[in-house]
């Protein structure tokens, strides 16, 4: 993407398990990166997600395990985060979360969509190896966190910020998870400013 744009280096952002997308690019590519903006982070919570790892068994056993129960945790979250949406938000945004929690609570094909997704989380260790080979590249890192915060846990949060010394932690107010599309503004306000800082120390 960076290269059709002809972006030569960019300030990264991800949400949730994009974090595991940002720390590789950050990992692999440095000089493509100007900054690793970490938002709502779930891949230290998620580590141990692979069923292999966590259940000692397989994706197809997965789903038929915990299918159910699955799809109705999942609809129920995306409910959950609607209701914290702000009196003003436009209706189209509302309809994102129905519509996920509709798909997710009557597609049966999704408790295996999601059990196949677990099964390419990386391991503890793997996760470790990638977190190490991250913080060695010490790139500019901001890890923002919403105090309202469930999917992302202060345990996660606090293994980030031993991992990674060098990142900077902000908290946000405003938001649970899906904070992105609850209140857009001041996480904007968050990153520009982190941004506005680091342009001033290069300089």
């Amino acid at each position: 993407i960076l290269d059709h744009r002809s972006v030569r280096r960019a300030h990264i952002v991800s949400l949730s398990n994009g974090d595991l997308i940002a720390l590789a690019l950050g990992a692999l590519a440095p000089e493509r990166v100007r900054s690793i903006n970490l938002v709502a982070p779930s891949g230290w919570d998620t580590r141990t997600m692979n069923p292999q790892t966590r259940f000692g068994c397989r994706v197809p056993v997965i789903s038929r395990l915990f299918g159910r129960s699955l799809r109705r945790r999942l609809a129920q979250r995306m409910r959950d985060h609607r209701a914290h949406l702000p009196a003003r938000t436009p209706e189209s945004t509302h309809a994102i979360y129905t519509d996920a929690a509709n798909t997710v609570l009557n597609n049966p094909d999704f408790a295996q969509a999601a059990a196949s997704q677990m099964g390419h989380m990386p391991t503890r260790a793997e996760f470790a190896q990638l977190l190490d080979a991250f913080a060695q590249q010490r790139l500019p890192t901001t890890l923002l966190h919403y105090t309202a915060e469930r999917d992302s846990t202060p345990e996660g949060v606090a293994g980030y910020l031993e991992a990674l010394t060098h990142a900077e932690h902000l908290h946000l107010d405003k938001g649970t998870h899906m904070g992105l599309l609850e209140h857009p503004k001041p996480l904007a306000e968050a990153l520009m400013a982190t941004w506005a800082l680091l342009s001033a120390s290069v300089d």
